[in-house]
Order: C-alpha cells, then structure tokens, then sequence
C-alpha cells in the first residue's frame, strides 16, 4: 500500500493538499484547546470571585460583631459604674447603722450606769423643754408628751433599724448573687469568642490552601503570579471584663 502512495506523494498539488490538511488540524487542535483552556480559566474565574466574596463577606460578619461588641463593652462599663455606685451607697448605709447601733448601746450602757437619784434631771435635761432654771418635782405636760412619744415610736424604731439592717444585708446577697451571674456569662462569651478565632483560623487555612490569583508586577503582569491570601485573624474581638467579674 505504501509502495502505490508514491507517486502520490510524489505529486505536488497532493503534498500541498497534505500540508493544508496537517495546517487545519494543528488549527483546530489549538482551537479546541483554548477553548477547553478558556472554560476551565472561566470555571477557575467564577470560582476564585466566589472565594473572595467569602472573604469579603467575613469581614465584613467580624466588624459588625465588633461593633456588637463595642457597643455591649460599653453598655458593661455603664452597668459597673452604677453597680459600684450601689455597692457603695450600701456600705455607707450598713455603716450608718452600725454607727446607730454603737451610739445605742452606749446610751443603754450609760442610762443603766446612772443613780437613781440622777434620773430625773438626766430626762429633763435631755429633753430641753423647759425654761431655763425651772426645778419644779415632776414633768411638766410637754415633757410628759415628749416621753410618751419616745415609749411610743422606740419599739417602731427598733424594728425599722432591723427592717434595714434585713434589707442592706439582703441587698449586698443579691448583688453578689449578680456578680456571679455576670462572671459566668463572660466565661460563656470568652469561650464562645475563642472557638470563633478557631473557625477563623481554620478558614484562613483551607483558603490560602487555593488563594485567588492575580496578575502582579513581580512577573510582569503576564501571567496570575500573585496570590490573595486571608490572613489568620488576631483575637482581636474583645469583651471587657468590669470590676468585679
């Protein structure tokens, strides 16, 4: 068979059918790869866009938790501040009674060391109602009136004294009690907060796995050299934690 090709080939019009022939091959071959090139460049295209609205995406999801954040860091720091002004106002007022309490029993201590013979102008003298060098025996009517009111409002007192001593005491419980509640929610927070710099971390990594490409200087511009690349995120999304927790 290749013996009755030779004179064929040995025919020009056949060999320049031969090289047209081979010319139109190499053609269409380089056609159909740029093509199949062009699609698979068009697939990488749309899948790199994707990837960068991703990363664009989260972003975007960590300022606006920031901003969250910054805005509870804040709503934290008023919550303390008025917290402590409570804690204080408490103190004050558990150490007003203990001052109440010690002027009390100084006056039981110092009425039961009087003589009896000194009782009587101790209570008008407290009393300071009557005129000025009036020793008249007995109580005159106001000072009578005086006393039946101090008989009178002494055991209401008493129980007031022990209404708010109850109530500071069970003031300063509830507080505490919120302290702790408050302590345990920023432990929930900062973990939650450290399993999201993980996620981050871990997206970082697969990312820059396939980063997007662009053409950079580096090469000249002529071909996809350089890489975008997520960077790992710092643990910067803070909750700041207020006095007391």
């Amino acid at each position: 068979m290749l013996t009755a090709l030779v004179p064929f080939l040995g025919n020009k019009w056949a060999k320049l059918g031969i090289e047209v022939a081979l010319v139109a091959a190499l053609a269409l071959g380089i056609r159909a790869y740029f093509l199949a090139e062009g699609k698979r460049a068009g697939r990488d295209e749309a899948a790199q866009s994707q990837q960068q609205e991703l990363e664009k995406a989260r972003q975007q999801d960590r300022k606006d938790m920031q901003s969250v954040v910054d805005k509870a860091n804040g709503a934290l720091a008023d919550a303390a501040k008025q917290r402590q002004s409570a804690k204080d106002t408490l103190q004050k007022l558990a150490g007003f009674l203990g001052d109440l309490a010690k002027q009390h029993t100084a006056g039981e201590s110092k009425v039961a060391a009087l003589p009896d013979a000194d009782l009587h102008g101790y209570v008008v003298s407290a009393l300071n109602l009557r005129a000025a060098g009036d020793n008249s025996a007995g109580y005159l009517p106001v000072e009578e009136r005086a006393l039946a009111g101090c008989v009178t409002q002494y055991p209401l007192c008493q129980k007031q004294i022990q209404t708010e001593e109850e109530k500071i005491a069970a003031e300063q419980k509830n507080t505490a009690a919120s302290d702790q509640v408050g302590a345990a929610r920023l432990d929930a927070i900062k973990a939650k907060d450290a399993y999201i710099a993980q996620l981050e971390s871990a997206f970082a990594t697969l990312y820059n796995l396939q980063p997007p490409r662009y053409r950079a200087a580096k090469c000249l511009w002529m071909w996809k050299c350089g890489k975008r690349t997520a960077s790992s995120p710092s643990h910067d999304i803070k909750v700041v934690p207020t006095a007391g927790t």
